[in-house]
């Protein structure tokens, strides 16, 4: 049997990653939000909003920078991220908000076991159905 390279492997581990944390993130704002977007109020809930963009590797499957929302206001925070970071401050607190932006701008370099070490985590997450 040929060997799958790493840089294979670790795709392959962010990607598992990202839907086990979209999911993870989505089921506890159905639970928090009734299924509706926390912003809008008016679409449910179908997509992962990260207040800090997901490329920032040292917050991207932290539980603090995401919510789930609906693909319209996750859209628009790409354009017009005001509002949604007035809406974190106001529901977590501004020295909240400075520890997750200092967080996101460490650099963030995952090994492969540290890729598998937050994929058990996530599964764990998932299994014991406490998103929350």
């Amino acid at each position: 049997m040929k060997k799958i390279p790493s840089r294979i492997l670790r795709k392959r581990l962010v990607s598992k990653n990202d839907s086990l944390f979209s999911l993870a993130v989505r089921l506890r704002a159905k639970k928090s939000f009734g299924g509706m977007c926390p912003f809008c109020h008016m679409l449910p809930v179908n997509c992962c909003f990260h207040f800090i963009h997901r490329g920032k590797f040292s917050v991207r499957w932290d539980f603090n920078n995401a919510i789930g929302s609906c693909s319209r206001c996750n859209f628009k925070m790409e354009r017009w991220p005001e509002s949604f970071i007035t809406y974190y401050i106001n529901n977590n607190g501004l020295a909240n908000w400075e520890k997750l932006v200092k967080k996101s701008n460490q650099i963030a370099k995952f090994s492969l076991e540290d890729l598998e070490q937050i994929n058990k985590s996530l599964r764990a997450e998932l299994e014991k159905g406490d998103t929350k």
